[in-house]
């Protein structure tokens, strides 16, 4: 659940620990990368949709807010665990009744899943997919699409 913007404003007045700071680097380091990729799958997409849907991917991605929680899975509902989430607001527009999305995203994480003891991202595949699955969410509805845009955007990464 999203902050309201004044308590986020008064909780970044607090220095972060050492492990935090770290943690923010890496994430913007991959976070980088991932839109870099993203921006050459862009140039490379024949059709125009798939350029569109894959740009909004790389915008929302460029500022979606990240949280790191604490251990190695999110939640767990009888056999089904989450690894990832990417949580949107939404609103509508009073004068047209469009529904839109409102602000950045925000995905949350697992700390085990995604960093490793020294807070780098970890090199196996689990944490790096799950964070890229995320990622691509911010344009992609459909899991089985956000699957394929993931896939094809970790391969290249």
């Amino acid at each position: 659940m999203a902050l309201p913007a004044l308590i986020e404003d008064l909780l970044a007045a607090f220095p972060k620990s050492k492990a935090q700071t770290l943690r923010g680097k890496e994430i913007e380091k991959f976070r980088n990368h991932f839109t870099a990729v993203v921006g050459q799958m862009i140039l490379e997409s024949k059709n125009e949709s798939t350029r569109e849907v894959l740009g909004l991917v790389r915008h929302r991605a460029s500022n979606a807010v990240i949280d790191v929680n604490e251990g190695g899975i999110l939640s767990k509902l009888g056999n089904t665990v989450t690894l990832g989430e990417n949580v949107k607001q939404y609103a509508q527009n009073p004068k047209t009744g469009e529904v839109i999305v409102e602000g950045p995203d925000r995905i949350e994480l697992p700390k085990e899943l995604i960093f490793n003891s020294e807070n780098k991202i970890r090199s196996d595949g689990k944490g790096r997919m799950a964070f890229v699955h995320e990622l691509c969410h911010g344009g992609i509805k459909d899991e089985f699409w956000a699957d394929v845009v993931a896939i094809r955007a970790g391969i290249r990464m």
